[in-house]
């Protein structure tokens, strides 16, 4: 895991190396500090890495082909190549783009980011994994001599020259011309058709050999990992698979002794025998007072990331005070197998519902998950996002293979695959538990937008007055509440209105779950 930079200049911009140097120190959480500012300067190319390394210490980036003609900088992990032991993925990634093309990259199966460049052709090619696992963003300064591609905002923010910062979307590739810094997107579409090919198939043991598969080819390099455990069904059955086949494996319950999330994590942890580590979790107060810090490391003034942000916060530093460099979390779950409550109102209306969660999913929970466990230096893997779940699971749009809703007797059945495929392995009352985010089952607030977690505390921090001059003068951010505003205007001030992608506001879970 790692923090990447890509820096293409033009004859008259004479102090690149400058530029990406202060943006690689901007991502020096993103790596070891033994690691950091690989780099590697080829005239009007700068490529460079903070590099955090799990499986291997020695294998540096750039990585560089032997005859010296092609380079690859890469943020994630390629989970196709963990069996060996030779090559790392990166070096394995190279030799499949030189001998493959660059499209094979979205027929592998992984979490990444990457700059591939080919000098004698003097062309290099962005690319993003296909749901956003991990990041990427680009801008081009104001005289057209420089274009910066980085892992987060903040590499690229502080430069004066630069106006306008962009994510590369989702599932892009984008050709860029080495001498003439121009880009072109070969569109997500194209790419995007290799997800949703697979005639769904009611086979709930199928749909566990799919999970157990991907979370044991996730973690077969037999390292330590920690468990965001949570007592939900999508972390327990991470943590259940886990044990069952032997890995070595912490579990992290974030939550006070009245907490839901608590009670059924230690049911769990109990069966195995195995004592959990308990994170305490802060008030809201507590929680609150770190704000400037998780909008920092977050890049979101989103009400739903932040509030979350700030738990996943704690959690986060207790694994890293543990020693643990890899966690493993049930991110994307909810998203593909209609887990929150806004899929409940009717079938119909799921195909859409989940649509519009997975496309945000880049900006919202998976910009949490990155960020926030970055900043304490851990890398974080999110087995439910393996390309053969997201191809079964989007290869049927039918609520009714998803959702029991009979809400005339009070029954609201979630994730119904999942609880399915696991109701002969965990407790029924994990099976049964009903979905509570993060935060609300930790023992404080929810996402509501006026009665969840910060709401009360915020109400009283700015005033009306200043509330609306904000919103009246930031009216392309489409702001509508203190809350918002609040968030804001310290995202305003670590310059991160020059990303104008977040104008364009996520669709995310604001109904209360407890």
């Amino acid at each position: 895991m790692c923090g990447i930079v890509a820096v293409f200049s033009g004859e008259h911009c004479n102090n690149a190396i400058e530029i990406g140097n202060l943006a690689l120190q901007k991502l020096h959480h993103r790596g070891d500090s033994r690691f950091q500012n690989e780099a590697i300067d080829l005239g009007n190319v700068y490529l460079g890495c903070n590099r955090l390394p799990f499986t291997s210490d020695i294998k540096q980036q750039p990585v560089v082909s032997m005859d010296n003609r092609y380079f690859l900088i890469l943020n994630g992990e390629v989970y196709d190549y963990h069996n060996n032991e030779q090559l790392s993925d990166t070096e394995l990634l190279l030799n499949q783009i030189i001998e493959l093309g660059i499209k094979s990259i979205f027929n592998t199966d992984g979490m990444f980011a990457g700059i591939f460049c080919d000098k004698h052709l003097n062309k290099a090619y962005a690319f993003r994994d296909p749901i956003g696992i991990k990041p990427l963003y680009y801008a081009f300064s104001k005289d057209s001599e420089l274009t910066i591609l980085a892992s987060e905002v903040k590499a690229i923010s502080g430069l004066e020259n630069i106006e306008s910062i962009r994510h590369v979307r989702p599932g892009s590739l984008i050709e860029i011309d080495c001498a003439t810094k121009s880009f072109v997107e070969i569109l997500p579409e194209e790419i995007k058709q290799n997800i949703n090919v697979n005639t769904y198939d009611k086979n709930h043991q199928l749909t566990y050999e799919l999970i157990e598969k991907s979370i044991l080819k996730q973690t077969n390099d037999g390292h330590k990992y920690g468990v965001y455990l949570s007592g939900g069904i999508d972390s327990s059955i991470i943590y259940y698979v886990l044990k069952k086949h032997g890995r070595n494996v912490i579990p992290f319950v974030m939550g006070n002794s009245k907490s839901d999330d608590r009670k059924f994590a230690l049911e769990l942890t109990k069966s195995f025998h195995e004592e959990a580590v308990i994170v305490p979790c802060p008030d809201e107060n507590q929680l609150l007072s770190t704000i400037k810090s998780i909008i920092y490391y977050a890049e979101s003034f989103e009400p739903n990331v932040i509030r979350q942000s700030a738990v996943n916060w704690i959690l986060s530093n207790a694994a890293q005070a543990h020693g643990i460099k890899v966690t493993i979390c049930g991110e994307g779950a909810d998203e593909l197998f209609g887990g929150y409550p806004e899929f409940c109102n009717d079938y119909e209306s799921f195909a859409e519902t989940r649509n519009n969660f997975l496309k945000d999913l880049h900006r919202t929970q998976l910009q949490r998950v990155d960020r926030v466990n970055m900043a304490a230096n851990i890398e974080t893997r999110v087995p439910y996002l393996a390309k053969e779940i997201i191809e079964y699971a989007l290869s049927s749009g039918k609520g009714e293979d998803f959702l029991n809703l009979d809400i005339e007797n009070g029954i609201v059945e979630t994730k119904i695959p999942l609880r399915r495929a696991v109701k002969d392995k965990l407790p029924d009352s994990i099976v049964n538990r009903p979905k509570m985010v993060f935060s609300e089952g930790a023992g404080i607030g929810g996402n509501h937008p006026v009665k969840g977690m910060f709401c009360e505390l915020i109400n009283g921090l700015i005033s009306k007055a200043e509330t609306e001059i904000i919103i009246k003068n930031n009216k392309s951010w489409n702001l509508k509440s203190k809350e918002e505003v609040f968030y804001f205007k310290i995202f305003a001030e670590f310059g991160y209105t020059k990303y104008t992608d977040a104008k364009d506001r996520v669709f995310a879970n604001k109904i209360l779950t407890r």
